[in-house]
């Protein structure tokens, strides 16, 4: 019999490539970077990520603002579910990629 539990972690991503817009400020940017973002990420995405698919998110813009953006799953690796231990990278995306 199989055992379900190793099936399914199985398919957790090792790595997804997600991209943002190269309009956002470099404190918008410093944001994504931090491992509470990925944490938020990880736990709100949980499930299949496929590339191409979009996310209209927020992050923090200082001083009690935020700052909306969309991000665009550019790259997924070594499986096809965002999962506790999935890596999450993140790059810029070109204006033309709009």
């Amino acid at each position: 019999m199989e055992d379900c539990r190793e099936h399914s972690l199985d398919e957790n991503a090792d790595r997804i490539t997600v991209t943002y817009p190269t309009t956002a400020g470099a404190h918008t940017r410093s944001n994504l970077e931090t491992d509470s973002y990925r944490r938020y990420l990880r736990t709100s995405k949980a499930g299949t990520a496929t590339v191409g698919d979009e996310w209209e998110e927020f992050v923090s813009g200082g001083c009690g603002s935020t700052t909306d953006l969309v991000l665009r799953i550019e790259a997924v690796e070594g499986g096809d579910r965002i999962g506790e231990k999935t890596d999450i990278a993140f790059e810029p995306r070109s204006e033309t990629d709009e």
